[in-house]
């Protein structure tokens, strides 16, 4: 058994550490309370779609053929997306995909600017296509993205076309 009286006697004030670390830190706590506070709170632009845009296609059923590599292929055409509260400007993508394939795994094409149609050469569909089977109609469906540059609101899409590609085997 251990002689008590070997112990050291703990008299008044010697408590002080202890407590002055109390004191430091709820003072740090306090202090971080106050200046997580003062921050200003990132406020993002806020908006609501005010228009979708509709999109057209020239043709819905389309061959594309070697011999016609320079020619337009297919023209698409929307209206304009409408945004309340946009500070920024409109961007534009079309997705194309396959059909019923909910675009999990679309082929997608940046508009540029306030363009409001695209169209696509042969040559550039079809090797923007080359996932498809050649020499057989495949249908796909095609939608156009809005995007803003401010961030008002989430990306918002159109309506959906429905179209049948029939590509080439490109050549060697």
């Amino acid at each position: 058994m251990e002689n008590i009286s070997n112990l050291p006697v703990i008299g008044p004030g010697q408590f002080k550490r202890p407590w002055f670390f109390f004191k430091s830190l709820v003072g740090v706590l306090i202090l971080s309370l106050a200046f997580q506070s003062c921050k200003k709170q990132l406020e993002l632009p806020q908006g609501s779609v005010a228009a979708k845009p509709t999109v057209s296609a020239s043709a819905n059923t389309i061959v594309l053929a070697r011999e016609d590599t320079s020619k337009t292929a297919v023209t698409f055409k929307w209206t304009t997306g409408k945004v309340n509260g946009l500070t920024g400007k409109l961007a534009y993508i079309i997705e194309i995909d396959k059909k019923g394939n909910n675009f999990a795994k679309p082929v997608d094409v940046k508009v540029a600017g306030d363009t409001l149609q695209h169209a696509f050469k042969t040559l550039t569909l079809n090797n923007l296509l080359s996932f498809l089977p050649p020499n057989v109609p495949n249908d796909l469906e095609l939608r156009v993205v809005t995007a803003t540059s401010d961030g008002s609101v989430a990306p918002f899409y159109s309506n959906v076309v429905s179209l049948t590609v029939t590509t080439f085997t490109p050549s060697p």
